[in-house]
């Protein structure tokens, strides 16, 4: 786990933990403790009354989705993704000359050159690795269905990315503030050279129960997080609505880093990919 601490402006303080895999979040915190100034808000937590809410039935079950991956609606999310698929990879024709081919090259041919003949190969397009962070944020009106579908807009982008060569690493986010103290949780769920796992990616993406269950376990055992005094846990972050700026995460996230969130993952698969190709995204 890296620890990030940044002050921009002189005024927005940061704090990111950030993990390496979904293994390590859930091993460091449940090695912690829940601080005394939690204890009130986390009794309030009820998981009976509230199912449609945080999507699980307890912490032990948002963990097991966590670590072993979401089964459940597994086949949903591979059928929309197979017609993503269906579109083919975007290659390009490389001509060698070779013993076969299509038409000789004549210069080699009339010197009795045994590799004489000109033949081609679709190799597929390499390009830069685009690293992605979603932002898992929620607010209270929004159900799980919604946030369902956001995820799969974004999977769906990152299919269409990776057809067309690039490579993606993609973070899991879950940012709150409280005043100006900004708190941030962060962790890789695909690394660049990695194929998407979809039963593994699809709880932090597409489960709400994991920044309302995990992300609020987090907060209760994580020592800077803040109180609010108004409403006991903090906001969440509404980027670009007067409590933060996309420039402010590229700065903490890094220039080369495409900071994207719900909001953004519901105006669907182009949206994003027009979003991640013109380069306007924490650039």
């Amino acid at each position: 786990m890296e620890l990030i601490k940044k002050t921009i402006n002189g005024r927005k303080h940061y704090n990111m933990e950030r993990y390496d895999n979904v293994s390590e979040l859930a091993r460091t915190t449940r090695s912690r403790t829940v601080r005394k100034v939690w204890e009130y808000e986390r009794s309030r937590m009820n998981f009976d009354k509230r199912s449609d809410f945080y999507n699980v039935s307890s912490y032990e079950e948002a963990y097991k989705y966590l670590e072993e991956g979401w089964e459940a609606p597994t086949s949903r999310m591979t059928t929309a993704l197979e017609k993503v698929a269906k579109l083919g990879t975007l290659s390009k024709v490389k001509t060698f000359n070779d013993i076969v081919g299509f038409q000789p090259n004549v210069p080699l041919a009339i010197s009795n050159v045994p590799v004489s003949m000109i033949n081609s190969k679709k190799v597929a397009v390499k390009n830069k690795v685009i690293h992605i962070v979603y932002d898992t944020g929620l607010s209270w009106r929004v159900n799980c269905e919604s946030a369902f579908r956001a995820g799969l807009n974004l999977f769906e982008t990152v299919l269409n990315l990776e057809m067309q060569g690039y490579r993606v690493e993609l973070d899991a986010l879950d940012a709150t503030c409280v005043g100006r103290a900004y708190s941030f949780l962060c962790v890789n769920i695909k690394k660049a050279n990695q194929p998407m796992n979809i039963k593994k990616m699809m709880f932090p993406i597409c489960n709400p129960a994991f920044p309302r269950v995990i992300g609020f376990d987090w907060m209760d055992k994580c020592e800077f997080t803040e109180w609010s005094p108004n409403r006991g846990y903090p906001y969440y972050i509404e980027v670009e609505s007067g409590r933060t700026k996309r420039t402010d995460l590229s700065v903490l996230l890094g220039g080369n880093t495409y900071y994207i969130n719900y909001k953004d993952a519901c105006n669907g698969k182009e949206y994003l990919l027009k979003l991640i190709q013109q380069g306007t995204n924490n650039k």
